[in-house]
C-alpha cells in the first residue's frame, strides 16, 4: 500500500525514452519533467491555449509498478499552465499548475490510485535537475496543494485523504528556508495493520483510523538553528500528539556529512557534540485512546479503576531509581495518577538554563542519569 501511494503521487524514478514533442515549448517542459520523474511512452491527446493558460488534456504513459518487472498505466485529464514560459536556461516558470484527475492503475491487478486535483502555484523546473521522483516533477514551488487522494490495494484495503497542501516562506538555503505542511483526513482501516498490534487496537473499538497532520518550521543556514514551530499529529477519538523544538548545529555540511556516512558511529558522534538543544515540548491531548485502554484494563483484571491507577504509580520508584530525583519522581507520580484518572494532557519539558549538546544528553543519560533533571531543567505535568 505504502507504494501505490508513492506512485499515486508520481514518485517513481527510472531511466525513461523521449516523448513525443507536443510543438508547444512549455507543454513540452512539463511533459520532461514528468519523464524525468519516471514516466515514459508520455503522449498528449491535445495541447490547447485559452487566455493565457496551456491546456493539455488527455496525457498518458507507463512508469514502473510496485513490485519489479511490473508497470503502471498513468493518465491525467487535464493539466492547466497558468502564464507559463521557458526562460533561456530552459526552466519553465508558471504562476499555476494544475493537474485534474490522475489516475495509475498497476498492469494486471486492480491496485488503483487517483487524485482529483494537484495544484502548484509559483512553479520553477530546471531541465537539468538531478532530483528524482516528486521533486523532479514539482522543481520549487510557492504552495502545494492536493485533493481528493484515494489508494486501494487488489485486496481492497484503501486509504483516503482529503488534502495535502504545503507552503514555502523562504526558499534561500545560503540564508534560511521555512515553511508549512498540513494533511488532512488522512483514513484507512486498521485490518491493514499486521497482527498483534490489529487485534489490540481494534479491540479497543478503533475499526478505522482517521488521522491529521501539521507541521511548521524554520531552518537558518548560519549554524543549522532549526526551530519546530508545530509538529502535530492527531486521530479523531483517539489523541493528539504534539512537538515544538528548537536546536541548533543541523548545518547544510553536517546534513551532507551524515547522509554520505549513513551507518557510521563515529560520524553520528562527532556529529552529535555539535548539536545544542535549547528547548523542547511534547504533549499528548488525550481524546479516547487512553481512557479507552485504562477501561479495557481495569475489565479484564476486575479491579477498581482507582486500584490500577496506584499500581501503575507504584511502579514509578523503580522506574526512576536510577535518576534518583526526589522532586522528579514526584512530579511523575503526580502527573501519572492525574492522567490515568482523568485523562486530559499530560506534558513533558525541556528548558536548560545552559543549553547542552545531544552528546551530552546521551553521555549523562549513559553514565550520570541523576544528572538529567538539572542538566535539561526536566519537567512534567498534567491536566488542562
Amino acid at each position: 500500500m505504502r507504494s501505490v501511494i508513492l506512485a499515486l503521487l508520481l514518485t517513481a524514478a527510472t531511466p525513461a525514452a523521449a516523448f513525443e514533442a507536443t510543438g508547444n515549448v512549455v507543454a513540452d517542459a512539463l511533459l520532461g519533467a514528468l519523464e524525468r520523474g519516471g514516466y515514459q511512452n508520455l503522449a498528449a491527446q491535445s495541447v490547447d491555449r485559452s487566455g493565457s493558460a496551456i491546456v493539455i488534456e488527455g496525457v498518458t504513459g507507463t512508469g514502473p509498478g510496485t513490485v519489479e518487472g511490473a508497470t503502471t498505466d498513468m493518465t491525467i485529464d487535464t493539466i492547466t499552465i497558468s502564464s507559463g514560459i521557458v526562460d533561456a536556461d530552459n526552466t519553465l516558470i508558471a504562476d499555476r499548475v494544475v493537474y485534474s484527475g490522475t489516475r495509475l492503475t498497476e498492469a494486471g491487478t486492480d491496485s488503483t490510485s487517483s487524485v482529483d486535483t494537484l495544484t502548484v502555484d509559483g512553479l520553477r523546473l530546471t531541465s537539468d535537475s538531478t532530483t528524482s521522483g516528486l521533486m523532479a516533477l514539482l522543481g520549487s514551488f510557492d504552495t502545494l496543494s492536493v485533493s481528493g487522494i484515494s489508494a486501494a490495494a487488489p485486496e481492497g484495503r484503501s486509504i483516503i485523504v482529503d488534502a495535502i497542501s504545503a507552503t514555502v516562506d523562504e526558499r534561500d538555503v545560503t540564508e534560511a528556508t521555512s515553511g508549512s505542511l498540513s494533511v488532512t483526513g488522512l483514513r484507512f482501516d486498521t485490518a491493514m495493520w499486521t497482527e498483534p498490534a490489529r487485534s489490540q487496537i481494534q479491540s479497543l473499538g478503533y475499526d478505522t483510523l482517521d488521522i491529521d497532520l501539521s507541521a511548521a518550521g524554520r531552518w537558518e543556514a548560519d549554524g543549522g538553528r532549526t526551530t519546530i514551530r508545530d509538529l502535530t499529529l492527531s486521530a479523531a477519538d483517539f489523541g493528539k500528539l504534539s512537538l515544538k523544538a528548537t536546536v541548533s548545529g543541523l548545518t547544510g555540511p553536517l546534513m551532507q556529512s551524515l547522509q554520505a556516512s549513513a551507518g557510521d558511529f563515529a560520524v553520528l558522534v562527532a556529529a552529535l557534540q555539535n548539536v545544542v538543544v535549547y528547548d523542547l515540548s511534547l504533549s499528548y491531548l488525550d481524546e479516547g485512546f487512553a481512557d479507552r485502554l485504562v477501561d479495557q484494563t481495569v475489565t479484564r483484571n476486575n479491579v477498581p479503576r482507582e486500584a490500577l491507577v496506584e499500581q501503575l504509580v507504584g511502579m514509578l520508584p523503580t522506574l526512576l531509581e536510577p535518576i534518583g530525583d526526589p522532586a522528579l519522581l514526584a512530579a511523575t507520580s503526580e502527573a501519572t495518577r492525574s492522567f490515568l484518572t482523568d485523562p486530559k494532557r499530560i506534558t513533558l519539558s525541556i528548558t536548560p538554563d545552559t543549553p547542552p549538546t545531544v552528546a551530552q544528553i546521551l553521555a549523562a543519560g549513559l553514565m550520570g542519569p541523576q544528572a538529567l533533571p538539572r542538566l535539561l531543567n526536566l519537567e512534567i505535568h498534567a491536566g488542562e
